[in-house]
């Protein structure tokens, strides 16, 4: 009776042992077909640093050779950085359902939704939606960033330049009403666009912590509309020699390519960003480019006033353009007229400023 009792008490314990190995087996599979944060991020850095580097090796390229077709490239080294892109990640994405950075890092995207034999494949479908937001979206943001830095500046410039966009008082309602919208929209796209970039950098880091602490299938807001999430998908050793001369040269480079992430993503910052921690030479300023004159004037001797044409007495700056005069030429022409003589811009008596020069 007692020897049954033993048995039976073995044989409880090895069922007990080989459901909870069972049970680790099944949750170490799951965890290694599950991408760590680390390797999305790795994967989702390489493909995003793939545009600049392109467009940098287009503009080298162009100042070694000098021939005209690398200038036209460099020109339009973003377009054609672009492009070359999307050639490249839809090849990788309809050869391996997978981009550049994260077939390198032996990863695969999967479809999300289930059908009644299992996992359904990838489709061609979200094949192309994959490239539209992967490429579509970077570039999107590069456009309105670079739009939305020439109007700022433009909007800095005008306001320092005294109004060059007001409506003039002989143009139609309709002129007017259209200035008026354009005005409008240019202001709310300078006020708000830095808000909508800030709220997406603000998602794709809520999806990453969401993703890292296990609570979100996709890393990113684009794998949500596409409906796919990616998994870890081991490179297979082919039997052919190259494959297998390649092998290992792969595996070193994805060893030290996080190394070359970083010291790629630091040579960026120091050349782009303003350094306080180091210094740095100031180079020159070009001159300022000359004001547009009215057709038939023509500049003399800059050191006599263009209205009396003898030296300047009591010498005054128009500031609405630059040019300087005889005090009391410029004072009754600005009186009379209400503009410059010499560029026709709108100026009055307040724009008038005495210059204090140096005799010596």
């Amino acid at each position: 009776m007692l020897r049954g009792t033993v048995e039976q008490a073995r044989a409880r314990i090895a069922e007990v042992m080989g459901a909870g190995l069972e049970a680790a087996a099944g949750s170490k599979r799951e965890f290694l077909s599950r991408p760590s944060f680390f390797m999305v991020y790795l994967a989702d850095g390489l493909s995003a640093n793939l545009q600049p580097a392109i467009a940098f090796a287009l503009k080298k390229v162009a100042a070694v050779s000098g021939s005209p077709v690398a200038h036209l490239l460099d020109k339009h080294r973003r377009a054609v950085s672009y492009a070359l892109l999307s050639a490249l990640e839809a090849n990788s994405l309809f050869r391996h359902d997978a981009t550049l950075g994260e077939y390198f890092w032996g990863l695969q995207r999967v479809n999300l939704a289930k059908s009644g034999n299992g996992t359904t494949p990838f489709t061609t479908q979200q094949k192309v939606l994959s490239l539209v937001l992967l490429i579509g979206i970077p570039a999107l943001i590069d456009a309105l960033s670079r739009m939305h830095k020439h109007m700022d500046r433009a909007r800095q410039l005008q306001d320092v330049t005294s109004p060059a966009f007001e409506c003039r008082v002989d143009a139609s309602r309709l002129r007017r009403v259209a200035a008026w919208i354009g005005q409008r929209t240019e202001s709310l796209f300078i006020a708000g666009f830095p808000w909508c970039r800030g709220f997406w950098e603000l998602l794709r880091v809520a999806c990453y912590v969401l993703y890292l602490r296990d609570h979100m299938h996709w890393p990113t807001p684009a794998f949500g509309v596409i409906g796919c999430s990616l998994a870890f998908t081991p490179p297979e050793i082919s039997s052919s020699a190259v494959s297998r001369a390649l092998y290992w040269p792969h595996e070193v480079l994805k060893f030290f390519m996080p190394m070359l992430l970083l010291g790629y993503q630091s040579l960026q910052w120091w050349y782009s960003a303003p350094r306080t921690v180091a210094p740095s030479r100031v180079s020159a300023l070009p001159p300022p480019p000359p004001p547009k004159l009215w057709k038939g004037v023509r500049l003399g001797d800059l050191t006599h006033c263009p209205l009396c044409h003898r030296p300047r007495a009591n010498p005054a700056l128009l500031t609405s353009s630059g040019f300087a005069f005889c005090y009391t030429c410029i004072l009754r022409y600005v009186r009379q007229h209400q503009r410059c003589p010499l560029t026709g811009a709108p100026a009055n008596e307040s724009q008038v400023w005495r210059l204090f020069l140096s005799r010596h």
